[in-house]
């Protein structure tokens, strides 16, 4: 609540006296707004407040205080936050009686609380979307890590059968390898098979092997 004020005005006595410092008005202005006074007598001062007006009100709130002729104040201001910037939501006159400004004052405390819940259900709704959005990422992500778990473990099972079966394909070459040096070596060591025409002593040994084949060789 902006009060502007001048000296010059016929009005600024009794709504300063009896308006705006009756019990009721200071109680709930008190209790409802941030109230700031200032005095426009002063050129300078008027200068001064129409900047700062342009500034953080925009251009038509401080185009009214300029053209404000001294017998039209005093004057009050009614600014509200909303969103993200100030707006000028009533210009109460001074010429209002008691009752009629507390109207005012009650009617734009209600409208600003109601856009309040308003903003703040917004806000709580907000919330909600991104703690489900959130909590959606999270398992987003805890799906994934998962998938990674279970995949980095069968790539890790595919692994060591990999190298099971690596390991078993080299045992069997070790033993084929084992097998082969004893064939070799027992080949080695046989002597060789007597002829038909051989006078010593011979002996025929008939094998018979596992699958049916019959081996037959001549010894000394």
């Amino acid at each position: 609540a902006i009060y502007l004020h001048h000296d010059g005005s016929i009005l600024s006595n009794v709504f300063c006296s009896q308006i705006v410092c009756s019990d009721s008005v200071v109680k709930y202005l008190s209790n409802n707004f941030v109230t700031w006074a200032w005095d426009l007598t002063l050129e300078a001062n008027s200068t001064r407040i129409i900047s700062l007006a342009n500034r953080h009100f925009g251009s038509i709130a401080s185009t009214q205080i300029r053209n404000f002729k001294s017998d039209q104040l005093p004057v009050m201001y009614i600014i509200s936050r909303s969103r993200s910037s100030n707006e000028v939501v009533d210009v109460i006159r001074g010429s209002l009686t008691l009752d009629e400004l507390m109207t005012r004052l009650i009617h734009v405390t209600e409208v600003f609380n109601t856009q309040l819940q308003g903003e703040i259900q917004e806000e709580n709704e907000r919330e909600a979307r991104e703690q489900i959005r959130f909590e959606q990422e999270a398992a987003f992500q805890e799906s994934l890590a998962a998938d990674k778990a279970k995949a980095e473990a069968l790539q890790k099972e595919r692994e060591e059968e990999m190298k099971k079966q690596a390991e078993e394909h080299r045992q069997r070459l070790e033993e084929e390898q084992k097998r082969e040096a004893l064939k070799l070596s027992a080949e080695q060591q046989m002597p060789e098979e007597p002829g038909e025409d051989c006078k010593d002593p011979v002996t025929m040994l008939r094998i018979r092997t596992p699958d049916g084949e019959t081996l037959t060789r001549r010894f000394l």
